[in-house]
């Protein structure tokens, strides 16, 4: 267990970020007989020459991430100085909305999650959405995998992956669920001035 220095909650030793305010936490200081992976942060033995968790080779410099499963169109940076990014969850009659001033959220069936989901296949901690580099990212935490709708694309399916959001669309949690729009999460993101 560690402990958020911002708000003392206890969080999983291999959370990044604390659940209950969604603070980024210091990373673990390893084992002197473990090293760290520079792609995934997963704890592997030091006589290890690949990771377990992404199968990156450690003895080669870290160049880029380990290759994902889904292919995504690149996506668009906007500067600093232009319109912000804001996004818009709604979800079984709340709203929660995103910027640079609220950047991060966490949504999963733990009562501390930001916004929480009321779906037997969602984990606890299912997902956590922030915004990086004038990007919102999502990444899947999950046991289940996420599922993820852009509207005009077809359906990703996220297991412990990261994906970019765009748009508009839905995300369902541990299924897809095709007309099932109660039980799915809807998102918008659009600009805002500044």
């Amino acid at each position: 267990m560690s402990v958020c220095t911002g708000c003392q909650t206890e969080n999983r030793t291999e959370a990044k970020f604390c659940k209950g305010c969604g603070k980024p936490l210091a990373a673990p200081v390893p084992a002197p007989d473990v090293r760290v992976c520079p792609i995934c942060q997963k704890s592997v033995s030091i006589q290890a020459k690949f990771c377990r968790g992404c199968g990156h080779k450690l003895d080669a410099p870290a160049l880029a991430p380990a290759p994902t499963l889904v292919s995504v169109p690149p996506a668009v940076s906007v500067p600093q100085s232009g319109p912000r990014l804001r996004l818009r969850l709604r979800y079984d009659n709340h709203e929660l909305t995103l910027d640079a001033a609220y950047p991060a959220a966490t949504l999963g069936r733990e009562s501390t999650c930001n916004l929480v989901i009321r779906d037997p296949r969602a984990s606890r901690l299912h997902c956590r959405i922030e915004l990086r580099h004038d990007m919102f990212y999502l990444a899947d935490q999950s046991t289940n995998g996420t599922y993820l709708t852009i509207e005009g694309e077809t359906e990703f399916a996220l297991q412990q992956a990261e994906l970019p959001l765009r748009g508009r669309g839905r995300i369902s949690f541990g299924r897809t669920l095709p007309g099932e729009q109660s039980k799915q999460v809807e998102f918008d993101i659009s600009r805002t001035s500044v």
